[in-house]
Formats: structure tokens, sequence, C-alpha cells
């Protein structure tokens, strides 16, 4: 901030200062802004990354005019970030309340594939063992009440989630326990 004040001083004496204060300035917003790229792109998204925290230990130090301008600009990335996390976990929620398994099986293979997403991948293999439980559970009820079209129906359910998403999650695990 010192130097900052100074070359403001002395660059209205000669324009060279001046030219190499707004490089300065130019300089450093252009380092703040990619360090705020860098923390949108990070995976799985977190408005706490990394990258974030850097942003925020460095702009305490710069001049107020600068800060206020960059936490604007960290507003918006958080903003970004958040909006990122919730199309996230809608888009999985979606798509295992869809019951549309080759859906849930891509949504859950592609979060797999993509470095970072392995949160996305467990919590969607999690809402699959859900529904398999909640499906065994059916079939245990309408066995106790006889009820065997209803079970046949469950089991035939399933079987169609066993052959589905056998790559993606271990069934015959959670039926065990």
């Amino acid at each position: 901030q010192d130097i900052f004040d100074k070359l403001g001083r002395v660059s209205d004496i000669n324009p060279r200062y001046a030219q190499a204060l707004d490089a300065i300035r130019r300089s450093i917003l252009t380092k703040f802004r990619k360090e705020l790229d860098e923390a949108k792109k990070k995976q799985p998204p977190n408005p706490d990354n990394i990258h974030i925290r850097k942003f925020e230990s460095g702009v305490k130090y710069l001049p107020k005019d600068m800060q206020e301008t960059l936490e604007a600009d960290l507003k918006h990335c958080r903003y970004e970030i958040n909006k990122n996390i919730e199309n996230n976990d809608r888009d999985l929620k979606d798509a295992c309340d869809s019951k549309d398994l080759k859906r849930i099986k891509t949504v859950i293979q592609g979060y797999q594939q993509s470095e970072g997403m392995q949160y996305y991948a467990n919590k969607g293999r999690e809402y699959i063992l859900k529904q398999i439980q909640d499906i065994t559970l059916k079939i245990n009820e309408n066995l106790k009440e006889y009820k065997i079209k209803e079970s046949l129906d469950n089991i035939e359910i399933f079987y169609a989630y066993k052959i589905e998403l056998e790559n993606v999650v271990n069934i015959e695990q959670s039926c065990e326990e």
C-alpha cells in the first residue's frame, strides 16, 4: 500500500510513473483474477478452496480501491461456485429420482471419470443403495403379507437395478448387510 501511495504522489510530477503505476495495478488485478479463475475450475467445486484462500490472504495488502474491485470479483466467483455445487447436486438427485437406470449409470460414471468428482460418485452410490434398501424392504414386507404379485414386481425392479448398475454399485454387498 505504501508503494502505491508513493508512486501515486510521484506520478503527479512525472507521467512515466503514472504509466508504471497503471501497469503495476493491471498486472496485480490480472494475477488475482487468474487465481479466481483457477478457483472456479477446481473440482469438486468448493467456495473455500486453496485458490480462494490464497486470494483472500493477498488482497488485504492492496490499496482500498483495488480491494473493493477484487472483493466484488470474489463475491461473483463464490456465487458461480455455489451455483455449480447446486447444479451438481440437482443433476445427481434428478437422475436418481428419475429411476431411469441408464441415466443414473451415465451420471455416476461421469462423476467417476471426472478428476476430483469422486464425492458426487459416492453420493450417487449412497442414493442408489438407499433405493435398493427400500426395494428389498418392500419385497420382505410383501412376502410376509403373502402379496406375491407385489413381491415379484419389486424383485423385477431389483433385478433391473442389479443388471444395469452392477458396475457402478456393489448391490450384492448391500443386500448382505
